[in-house]
């Protein structure tokens, strides 16, 4: 459900969202109404009511009945969603959100998650993606294995960036623990390969396992805009099974 302009439509809109928060909190929380209102910014509020009619729309679309949840979850998560408007990490934020209710994955949805996310450009999300999709498809998951690392000039062509930039983005998710740094990749038959080891064009990264169940919850429900890997393939769901 898209937010529309007209007045009618957008209170309907936010008297949607308010009840669909009256639905899924576990305990009845005063403030919900405060968040959810024009008090803290007409900005803030149309992305927080966008997040919450996209979670709606994800879980009624896989015919998921939602868990209660804890405001303690959900309030924080509502709050750093409601200072994002750009629609891919909007989507994040619903899937994770979605990941909370899902009464199949929420027990694998850590409560740092939502912080994390709150730390991640529209730049990093994709950069993410790619380590995910990667070094951490099928095939290796099978084997146990997260796959080989990623140099950044070859990450830097996958995304469409300059090297500088990715390498920005992989230095906070390596901050965040998404993931890590391996060391370099210096060129092939290269006589002194030690001269690249601090040229950020050659360092590799690799996934982490957090960073896999983190970008899984963050991308709990498939959708056209984002390449889907499959559900729960880190080893954290293997071993829970």
């Amino acid at each position: 459900m898209t937010i529309p302009e007209d007045l009618k439509s957008w209170s309907e809109a936010l008297s949607a969202a308010k009840s669909y928060a009256d639905a899924i909190l576990l305990n009845s929380l005063n403030q919900v109404g405060g968040i959810l209102s024009d008090t803290i910014g007409h900005w803030r509020l149309r992305n927080q009511v966008r997040l919450m009619l996209k979670t709606k729309e994800y879980l009624e679309e896989k015919k998921i009945r939602p868990e209660k949840i804890l405001p303690e979850i959900f309030i924080p998560l509502l709050e750093d969603g409601g200072n994002v408007e750009n629609e891919d990490l909007t989507k994040m934020f619903a899937s994770l959100l979605a990941s909370h209710l899902d009464p199949d994955s929420q027990d694998l949805v850590h409560p740092s998650y939502t912080k994390v996310l709150a730390q991640i450009s529209p730049l990093d999300a994709k950069v993410m993606v790619e380590f995910r999709k990667h070094t951490s498809d099928k095939e290796y998951r099978d084997l146990g294995l997260r796959g080989g690392p990623l140099v950044i000039t070859f990450l830097a062509g996958l995304v469409g960036i300059d090297s500088n930039n990715t390498y920005l983005s992989c230095l906070n998710l390596n901050r965040l623990g998404i993931i890590h740094l391996v060391g370099y990749q210096a060129p092939d038959s290269h006589p002194m390969p030690y001269v690249f080891e601090d040229s950020l064009e050659h360092q590799e990264f690799r996934i982490t396992e957090y960073g896999i169940s983190f970008c899984d919850a963050c991308h709990h429900c498939k959708d056209d805009s984002t390449l889907y890997w499959g559900k729960n393939q880190s080893r954290l769901s293997e071993n829970a099974e």
